[in-house]
């Protein structure tokens, strides 16, 4: 079983790429947007942690991704709704399986109806599960200009006498713009080249690098197991 297409998991923070995008392309916040976190976002009857149980404080957008800020992204995802949540979940490929031409791709596991608790905690990446390949190909749509691209293992296949076949890359749809892409782009790279932002230990002198952590809490909840994981 190869795990990046055959396993699912939470992915955590890391799919706050995915929600920052949403948010800039919907015009729910922008870089400057200003959010105050107290350590804790009370959420219908619950009261939900940042992983900085101090709080970050006040904040901008961007700084509330440089500080992977749960509450910063429970509060885009309850002023996004469920409806627009979803059908940027669906147009990232979290609702289909790839299609990547490798046996055992697994399907991602999803809510069918959210309430705001649910809705609160898939802002930053917890209670769906879905495969290393799922997001990967999602996130690269979030770079590569705001098209989901079908992932490819070969590029062709040779013989003696030349090319045999070619396998040209396929777009399954356009998810966010040119625009979006680039800001994005510029925000997740903030978050490697700022000596005090969760993904500083990326950074490599000389490259331009972007990125996000990602530590999802593992079922069941309270048993201090997590997955530690980073997109670059």
């Amino acid at each position: 079983r190869d795990k990046a297409i055959s396993h699912t998991y939470e992915p955590g923070s890391t799919f706050k790429i995915m929600m920052a995008a949403a948010a800039l392309e919907e015009n729910i916040v922008d870089e400057n947007t200003n959010f105050f976190c107290s350590g804790i976002k009370k959420v219908a009857d619950r009261e939900i942690e940042c992983a900085n149980h101090n709080g970050h404080g006040a904040q901008n957008f961007v700084e509330g991704v440089k500080n992977s800020c749960n509450p910063v992204f429970m509060e885009v995802g309850l002023a996004m709704g469920e409806d627009t949540f979803m059908d940027y979940y669906e147009a990232f490929g979290f609702t289909e399986k790839t299609g990547i031409n490798l046996g055992g791709e697994s399907s991602s596991i999803y809510y069918d109806k959210m309430n705001e608790v649910d809705l609160a905690t898939s802002s930053f990446g917890q209670g769906f599960q879905v495969t290393p390949i799922q997001l990967i190909t999602a996130v690269s749509t979030v770079i590569n200009g705001g098209e989901r691209m079908k992932p490819l293992i070969v590029k062709e296949i040779k013989n003696s006498e030349g090319v045999v076949k070619t396998f040209e890359s396929e777009v399954q749809n356009r998810v966010i713009s040119e625009d979006t892409s680039k800001r994005m782009r510029e925000i997740l790279e903030q978050v490697v080249a700022d000596p005090n932002a969760t993904g500083k230990n990326a950074y490599v002198k000389g490259y331009r690098i972007g990125g996000k952590t990602g530590t999802s809490e593992k079922q069941p909840r309270g048993s201090d197991k997590r997955i530690a994981s980073f997109v670059g």
